[in-house]
């Protein structure tokens, strides 16, 4: 099976000595995980998560892990690592969507939401509105309505 598409980095952790898995969140796909091979050259400058990639998975089955190739389109690394508020989000918002949605089955609507909060996150201030809004936008595509317009009390 082979899968081109454009994703979000997810997470990138440490397999073996010259291997990290590799997930991520694809237009087209949604989530998808893979093995990728560092080479002994890039052993500095791995991938990091928020970056924007297109890439390829190969594997045998539909289910099985297989191997990803990427190159990069955009990184968003810098506004992610440079405001420890925006970094604390972003994992938050990467664990929630890794453990929310389901593997090969398509959240184009989530991607884009997650491309344009990437996009939106300014280097020196944290938007506690842009992070509940995406927050929002995931617990939705993942079935949970909620409303915050009426008082709990009254």
């Amino acid at each position: 099976m082979k899968i081109f598409d454009d994703g979000i980095i997810l997470s990138a952790d440490k397999y073996q000595e010259n291997l990290l898995l590799i997930r991520l969140l694809s237009k087209e796909n949604g989530i998808c995980s893979g093995i990728y091979r560092i080479s002994q050259k890039k052993t500095k400058n791995t991938s990091m998560a928020g970056t924007l990639v297109r890439f390829q998975k190969f594997s045998r089955l539909e289910n099985q892990l297989g191997t990803i190739m990427f190159e990069n389109i955009r990184s968003f690394e810098l506004q992610i690592m440079i405001n420890k508020n925006n970094l604390y989000a972003f994992k938050i918002l990467s664990n929630l969507i890794l453990h929310s949605f389901a593997e090969i089955i398509p959240y184009s609507s989530l991607f884009d939401s997650l491309k344009s909060y990437l996009e939106n996150i300014k280097l020196s201030e944290f938007s506690y509105l842009n992070y509940l809004q995406m927050e929002m936008k995931i617990l939705k595509e993942a079935g949970y309505g909620i409303n915050l317009d009426p008082c709990a009390v009254c």
